[in-house]
Parts: C-alpha cells; structure tokens; sequence
C-alpha cells in the first residue's frame, strides 16, 4: 500500500511464522510537472465523398465543347450532398482534396482534355490534355488541393479539339474522390 509522503518505508509481518504474509507500506513521491500537451482530435474527415462510374455510356463529343463526365455510381459519402446528377455539392466550406481519373477510347485522332470544375468554370490546374491517335486508350488521372464555399457544385468534364467518339473500357471509367482537410 501506498503511505504518506511523510514516513517511511515499512514491512509488516500480517500473517503467522508459518505462513508469513508480509505488508509493504511505500511513501508517495513529490507530485511531478504537468508533461506536454498531448494532440487534440479533431473532426478533419467531417465531409467526404467518392463518386465512380465503372461501366459508362460513349461520348459524343462535339469540338470544343466540354461534355459532363458520367459519375453515377458512390461508395462513401460524409456531409456532401450528391442529389445533382455526376455532381457533388459542398456542405462544409474549407480546404479539400480532390482526386479525379477518366479513361476511354477514342474514335479518331485528337486533343482530349478533362478538367476539374466549380460552378461549371474550369478549376486552375486541373485541366489534363493528351493527344491521342485513332483507336488509342487514354486515362487522365490528376489530383488538387483548393478552397471550396458552402453550396458550391464540383463536377469533371472531359473535352476534345474535334468531333469524336469516346468509348470507356471495361474497368473503372471515371472517379472524383474529394475530401475536407482543413
């Protein structure tokens, strides 16, 4: 047991010679300094959400006319409201990180771009171009750190110098995973 900071240490026979059970009584020591701060939680992964189309429809793109890109299907979603068509609305207003992917076929040679968009305008950094020949596969796949308000629409569009068809592979099509960090 613990005794007084005050007296000394001590050991008491409890028992009998015979089966001797023993008491130790120990001071307490000075109380010590308070340690540093441990981390505070916090609520960073308050609003999330991860939008993906894995088995989309072809694009008809007409030159230089930037074509919503298909993200009907979700698998996590925090305080994000995903009730616009392939769009996703900001709840909490703060720092996010997006991350975007498309892939597809092209019908004939071209300059395909896919970008990143708020309120239908092109998000700075976000635009990818590639050229690609007749019949090519090409994937995009970028990511973005950005300041986002309450209420504001982000989508993905994808875009192309000329008239073309793409098509989409089998596999995962397009995601947009945009989550709050600050």
């Amino acid at each position: 047991k613990t005794g007084e900071a005050n007296i000394n240490a001590m050991v008491e026979n409890v028992g009998i010679n015979k089966n001797v059970i023993l008491n130790f009584t120990i001071p307490k020591g000075d109380k010590g300094d308070i340690g540093p701060q441990g981390l505070v939680g916090t609520t960073i992964l308050d609003s999330y959400a991860s939008l993906y189309e894995d088995n989309g429809n072809s694009y008809m793109l007409v030159a230089n006319t930037p074509n919503q890109v298909e993200l009907s299907k979700n698998s996590q979603i925090k305080n994000m409201d995903i009730s616009f068509t392939n769009t996703v609305k900001v709840l909490n207003a703060g720092i996010y990180k997006i991350d975007y992917f498309f892939s597809s076929v092209a019908s004939v040679q071209s300059d395909i771009s896919i970008e990143l968009r708020k309120e239908n305008i092109t998000i700075n950094g976000t635009k990818i171009t590639k050229k690609v020949n007749n019949q090519e596969y090409v994937w995009f796949n970028g990511s973005i750190i950005v300041s986002l308000n309450k209420d504001e629409k982000i989508d993905l569009a994808v875009s192309s110098t000329t008239n073309v068809i793409l098509t989409p592979d089998e596999d995962t099509v397009s995601y947009l995973n945009i989550i709050k960090i600050g």
